[in-house]
């Protein structure tokens, strides 16, 4: 809630609040301050998402990495090769919190207006049969009310598709440079738009599809996770 009123913007804490009641929100904090009072008294060295935990830890908090295996450069080159319809992908564990209903809203309002495309919906799918649609989604549409990209935004990228996400460097600071050109930076008013524009334009798509997937070469994988971690451990 602190970020969200930093940035006057509706997050993950607020939608959250509406889906739990009085007393799942005060057990919630109540873990959160836990957890942070654990972490403040005997931790050496605190990473996370520094903007997803600005309320109660109160040591520096080191920004959270994403170690991924890169995934061979030579595949997923052929689905942007034989680009016809493209397949638009959507997959979370929890849909409240993720902004589902207005991804399904916009994929619906565009194919009553004939845009020609396919959607799976892979709301809790198994995480193989995830990677396989991966493989030949085009263009994915992760969460819309956060700040940080999350794994599946990492998944996506490695397997060239064009992401659609409200993580930005906007609201986090943390963020590698130039993340905001490896994905379609999307807030939850943007979804039916921006999938419209990426639908109409498959040039764009594809740009970013590849802006993604060589910056996710770059800044999530185990070998540039590894060097920064081993660079934190040295100050200790």
């Amino acid at each position: 809630m602190v970020l969200e009123r930093k940035n006057n913007r509706i997050g993950i804490s607020t939608i959250m609040e509406k889906q739990l009641s009085a007393d799942q929100v005060k057990e919630n904090e109540a873990r959160c301050k836990v957890l942070a009072k654990v972490t403040n008294r005997f931790s050496d060295l605190a990473i996370n998402c520094e903007s997803d935990s600005p309320s109660y830890l109160q040591k520096p908090i080191n920004k959270f990495f994403y170690p991924t295996q890169i995934i061979s450069p030579k595949k997923n080159k052929k689905k942007w090769e034989k680009y016809k319809i493209p397949i638009v992908l959507h997959s979370c564990t929890n849909p409240f919190i993720k902004g589902t209903e207005i991804v399904r809203q916009a994929a619906a309002r565009l194919k009553k207006e004939n845009h020609k495309f396919e959607y799976i919906d892979a709301v809790r799918c198994p995480h193989q049969e995830l990677m396989e649609f991966l493989d030949q989604a085009h263009i994915v549409l992760v969460q819309f009310y956060c700040v940080a990209p999350g794994l599946l935004t990492v998944e996506a990228l490695h397997r060239r598709c064009a992401v659609m996400t409200s993580a930005s460097c906007k609201y986090n600071s943390a963020l590698p440079r130039g993340a905001d050109k490896a994905w379609f930076v999307t807030n939850k008013n943007q979804v039916y738009d921006h999938l419209k524009k990426l639908l109409l334009k498959p040039r764009l798509a594809k740009q970013y599809a590849y802006q993604g997937y060589h910056f996710a070469t770059k800044h999530f994988s185990y070998k540039y996770a590894e060097k920064e971690i081993h660079s934190l451990l040295k100050t200790l």
